[in-house]
């Protein structure tokens, strides 16, 4: 009937408007991957950290300028994810897994994908525990490369977006000649590749289990043994590093962190959170002489669950610092330097990305992906 035809080209219409706003797929479609998703959690130290409790997130602090929407989550059955980077262009989420050496990639459309495998470089000894990548970066601004620091390999890469395949070694030695520690998170700026080096990927693996520590069951995973290995086959220091693009340059900016982690350029200071287990903070450093400009410790009085200081972003907009915190994640008015939202997830996060919008915080941690709609 006359009436079915309009309905048949009214949805025919629809269906090409949905497909057309679709994320484009990789380009190489051998890099993609089966994705089982697992609710029940991580398989990690021998027991199930099972299920993610919602019953246990909940708003802790928000002011007139911040108000939280729905938390939702996006994925579990990982171990450790990491190094959160969105994708203008595609409408696409790219995280790690530390552990099990994955990147992966999530839209609205595809859900979760593996996009990689053995992230973390082709030298990884047996013996480290998180041995995958970590931090990402977009290379450029028309998104066809990203950086990777890589824990295995011990070193920071460029890779192509649409193959996943390093194209070119960025950093792999220290000024002094030294290797590395395991770098961990990566940004650029003024032509210059910014990352950190704390020692995380020199945590040894049990010997009887991939997936667990060489930790003695409730002792903090960094233990001394860790600053051994850093003075005899790392770096020597906990440093932040800038690599020129230009001439391949590497020069130490800072090793005034003991656990230097997340790192943004804030008004042309170079920020960097310091991972402390007991002593987490935020500090802004001169980017030419390393001097410390300004120092923010963590707020005790929020401390909401297990974890440390570790990634965080900024929204020049609102001028709030979003970082991952102790069970959940913080906002700070740097120019007021005081926090004015917090959430609680119970579990220990890692890394925080905006989506282009700023609407949607995507956040990783331990076992899962969530994303919460933030209104600012």
């Amino acid at each position: 009937s006359k009436k079915m035809l309009i309905l048949l080209f009214i949805f025919s219409i629809i269906y090409e408007a949905k497909a057309q706003r679709r994320p484009p797929p990789p380009e190489n479609d051998e890099c993609i991957h089966k994705y089982i998703a697992d609710t029940r959690g991580t398989l990690l130290n021998d027991v199930w950290w099972g299920p993610f409790s919602f019953e246990e997130s909940r708003v802790v602090l928000n002011d007139e300028r911040v108000s939280f929407g729905k938390l939702e989550l996006l994925g579990s059955g990982f171990r450790w994810t990491e190094g959160p980077l969105w994708s203008k262009k595609r409408k696409t989420l790219y995280f790690t897994d530390t552990i099990d050496q994955v990147i992966y990639t999530w839209n609205e459309y595809d859900g979760i994908q593996i996009v990689a495998i053995e992230s973390g470089g082709d030298t990884i000894s047996d013996e480290y525990f998180e041995r995958g990548a970590n931090g990402l970066s977009w290379f450029d601004k028309q998104e066809t490369a990203i950086l990777v620091c890589q824990h295995g390999s011990r070193r920071v890469v460029k890779i192509d977006v649409g193959t996943m395949k390093i194209t070119q070694i960025m950093a792999k030695e220290t000024p002094r000649n030294r290797s590395l520690n395991s770098p961990n998170d990566v940004i650029v700026y003024d032509n210059s590749i910014l990352f950190t080096d704390p020692p995380y990927g020199l945590l040894l693996k049990d010997d009887d289990s991939r997936f667990a520590l060489n930790t003695p069951k409730g002792l903090p995973a960094d233990q001394p043994y860790v600053e051994k290995l850093v003075r005899e086959i790392g770096a020597g220091v906990h440093a932040v590093y800038r690599v020129d693009m230009s001439s391949g340059q590497i020069t130490e900016l800072t090793s005034a962190l003991n656990r230097p982690n997340g790192l943004a350029v804030i008004d042309d200071s170079l920020w960097v959170a310091n991972s402390a287990l007991h002593n987490g903070s935020w500090t802004a450093f001169n980017l030419t002489t390393g001097n410390i400009i300004r120092h923010f410790p963590y707020p005790t009085n929020l401390v909401m669950g297990r974890g440390v200081v570790d990634g965080f972003i900024f929204d020049p907009n609102t001028r709030l610092l979003w970082s991952s915190a102790p069970g959940g994640i913080i906002a700070i008015d740097i120019d007021q330097a005081r926090p004015v939202a917090a959430y609680r997830l119970g579990v220990p996060v890692s890394n925080l990305a905006f989506d282009d919008t700023r609407s949607f915080l995507y956040v990783t941690g331990e076992g899962h992906l969530w994303r919460i709609r933030i209104f600012s």
